[in-house]
């Protein structure tokens, strides 16, 4: 695996986390009882879509070098907006 191949793959788990049905319950359980373990359980399957997102935001703004730096943005705002609703 080349490096750059591994910034993609940070929040795998291992074990794998119980898959829920909806992973906006790994969210609410993340805000309601205050415990990472639950966002890091979200990561884990959302994790391809925060890729998607934050290389769409490299690629627009020529911002090449800078995926790790623009990921975690990607992650904080999916919670800012998962507290604050529509």
């Amino acid at each position: 695996m080349k490096e750059w191949e591994k910034e993609l793959q940070i929040y795998i788990l291992n074990p794998t986390p119980p898959k829920k049905r909806d992973l906006q319950e790994y969210i609410v359980l993340y805000l309601t009882e205050n415990n990472e373990t639950y966002f890091s359980c979200f990561l884990h399957y959302y994790e391809r879509t925060v890729n998607d997102k934050a290389i769409g935001i490299v690629q627009d703004y020529a911002m090449y070098g800078h995926f790790l730096d623009i990921k975690p943005l990607c992650e904080k705002y999916t919670i800012i907006f998962a507290q604050y609703g529509d």
